[in-house]
């Protein structure tokens, strides 16, 4: 098995798929415990995870708001 150090799950917009990724997080943080694993969610829902024991850090995203568009 390759040991993994960096891993990020990118959730960025749905409450639901959130909450449903949750058992993910767990089953990485037991495969590969000393790994840095990240989420990334849509500003807004960054609460739900920031004291998570399976995250390492949350990103924000602004999707609707101030990073929205190609520009």
């Amino acid at each position: 098995m390759v040991p993994y150090q960096k891993i990020l799950v990118a959730q960025t917009l749905f409450l639901g798929d959130l909450i449903l990724s949750i058992p993910l997080r767990q089953h990485l943080r037991h495969a590969y415990p000393e790994a840095q694993i990240d989420v990334l969610v849509v500003k807004g829902l960054e609460g739900l995870f920031v004291s998570h024991r399976a995250v390492s850090s949350v990103l924000v995203h602004d999707k609707l708001g101030r990073e929205k568009g190609w520009r």
